[in-house]
């Protein structure tokens, strides 16, 4: 969110004493903070700035009186307890948020503005206040992994799914990135690297702090790995009574360990082209042990505590024992530094279905699921425009918002026709034409033009060619998606390959919600022909269905069937125009 500087901070503003307190007292009650810690995080001699950032997004900005930001709001309202974010340095004084812990190469990721996905969450420690399970919305802070304890938070952010939901799938965004150490949110503060030592807020300090609660994915993400057990948080007596009553442990520790064996076994057998070292042994336990772990087996049971190593440097200590791997201590973390591949146990690893082929699977039907829901609805694709530049002048004289994007009638209608007339500009006898005054010879002419009118229809193709091109494509039973950019039809070539041997080449689907694995699976019963899949030559991101034959008909008919509208779906058969010849 505040990747790149603000477009617009304003001034900045006292808050009155009276907000202040209305503040802080919200807060604490919001956060179930004491009041000297509501005094600490909530200051006197607060001051507000509203701000823009370079993604249109407006909102303000808490600075003490240092001029450190310590919280923001996002949103042009006034500002209410109920929604404001503490910044880094907030937290920096006091923990009070859930904590998602990850692998630091994740952290990089997220200081340069992507969001953390559930493959990347090592463990989940909850707050003082905000228990087990929580839902989609709800802040958080992350903090990097370490065996050496808390780490300082180093982002806040909000969940994308509920905690539940990344504990069953393990994929999608597991939290969206609000702010981060060293974003300009950040730079606006002191520039104060993270503390060496934190403090985390308790319910009771009288209360005995148990192990962090960890929840993952049953398939990449899982327990943590040694270390975490100290300095966990709090927890009332009711839970840790509760969890102590309800063991969920039903494996003997000696299968565990042959199970988290075979899995790192598996992992390094079927990966072992795309490994590279140093490799962080808490990243390998997520991304790999975890994920090759056998599909018949409770994933809440086969983890490391409990094993009867109980922790992850143990266990890893016992297979380098063994001559399968080398580690080494690098920065605090045990990092995998080689493999010897062609270790006997390595070789003579045994194949099964394993909980990333499982997930696999089931993404792989929903998907199709999906796909088949949204047959015979009939998509719509709205071409829109944003101004941009120089256009920006128009929309500002006729009062209209330029961040908003605006279809075809209403840049006619609300933009162009409207300045005309509060101008008084219509041609006395023309009335199809319009005479251009200064702001519209910025908007409509080129440098080297110097018309004095212009035609109503010439005028607004000219101001659709000065804006931005956005789309925004819907259909019944999904979310409408807004997107930059003008949009491509389905492309369906035919063409002839090794001679006299038809083939049909289907392209730029994705944008209309088909998947190639089931475009192709479709497509091969459809047709009764072989199907391929391979990236697009120059656009690795995109796919290309190829189908044995001429199926122009029967491709597009497939598509009508999905929902995609005539216009949107360009067939081109190169081998009539080589006959033509």
């Amino acid at each position: 969110m505040f990747k790149k500087d603000f477009k617009n901070l304003k001034n900045r503003v006292p808050l009155r004493n009276s907000e202040i307190l209305a503040l802080r007292r919200g807060i604490a009650s919001r956060f179930v903070l004491s009041e000297e810690e509501s005094s600490l995080l909530v200051p006197s001699s607060l001051l507000s700035a509203k701000f823009l950032t370079h993604l249109e997004l407006s909102g303000t900005v808490v600075f003490d009186s240092e001029g450190t930001p310590i919280w923001f709001q996002n949103g042009t309202g006034r500002l209410v307890h109920t929604e404001l974010v503490p910044t880094v340095y907030t937290l920096w004084k006091r923990v009070f948020l859930p904590v998602f812990t990850t692998p630091q190469m994740v952290i990089d990721k997220l200081r340069d503005g992507a969001d953390l996905m559930a493959p990347g969450v090592i463990s989940i420690r909850p707050s003082h206040f905000r228990q087990l399970p929580m839902e989609e919305g709800e802040l958080v802070c992350i903090a990097a992994y370490s065996q050496d304890g808390d780490q300082p938070p180093v982002a806040v952010g909000q969940l994308g799914m509920s905690t539940k939901k990344i504990e069953e799938t393990g994929k999608g965004k597991a939290v969206l990135t609000l702010h981060t150490y060293g974003d300009t949110l950040w730079q606006k503060g002191g520039k104060q690297e993270p503390p060496k030592e934190i403090t985390i807020v308790s319910l009771s300090a009288a209360v005995e702090e148990p192990e962090p609660q960890i929840h993952a994915p049953q398939t990449e993400v899982n327990e943590p790995t040694a270390g975490l057990s100290e300095g966990g948080t709090s927890s009332s007596n009711h839970q840790l009574s509760q969890a102590q009553a309800n063991p969920v442990e039903t494996l003997a520790a000696s299968d565990v360990d042959d199970i988290l064996r075979n899995a790192l076994l598996y992992y390094i057998h079927a990966s072992f082209e795309s490994l590279s070292f140093p490799y962080s042994a808490s990243v390998l336990y997520a991304e790999g042990i975890l994920p090759f772990r056998p599909s018949d087996v409770n994933p809440s049971e086969a983890v490391i505590k409990n094993s009867s190593f109980k922790k992850l440097k143990p266990f890893l200590k016992s297979i380098e024992k063994d001559g399968i791997l080398k580690l080494k201590e690098m920065g605090g973390e045990l990092n995998i530094m080689a493999v010897d591949e062609q270790h006997p146990d390595i070789q003579g690893v045994k194949k099964y279905r394993t909980l990333v082929d499982e997930d696999k699977r089931e993404a792989k039907a929903r998907a199709i699921e999906e796909s088949q829901a949204a047959n015979a609805k009939v998509m719509t694709i709205q071409e829109l425009y944003k101004p941009i530049g120089s256009t920006t002048a128009l929309f500002n004289a006729v009062k209209a918002s330029s961040t908003s994007q605006y279809s075809i009638i209403q840049l006619r209608d609300d933009v162009l026709s409207k300045y005309i007339s509060e101008h008084s500009l219509t041609h006395p006898i023309e009335r199809g034409y319009f005479k251009i005054d200064e702001t519209l010879k910025k908007v409509l002419l080129k440098k080297n033009e110097s018309e004095e009118f212009l035609r109503r229809d010439d005028g607004l193709q000219r101001l659709i060619g000065a804006c931005q091109p956005w789309y925004e494509i819907r259909q019944e039973g999904r979310v409408p998606e807004l997107r930059k950019g003008k949009p491509s039809p389905v492309s369906v070539i035919i063409k002839t390959r090794q001679g006299k041997r038809a083939v049909t080449l289907v392209t730029n689907f994705e944008l209309f919600f088909l998947l190639a694995d089931q475009l192709s699976e479709d497509l091969r019963k459809l047709c009764a022909a072989q199907t391929s899949i391979s990236p697009v030559l120059g656009k690795p991101n995109l796919m290309e269905v190829l189908v044995q034959g001429k199926q122009g008909k029967a491709v597009t008919d497939y598509l009508l069937e999905h929902g995609i509208p005539k216009k949107w779906i360009e067939v081109d058969d190169t081998t009539e125009k080589k006959k033509g010849k």
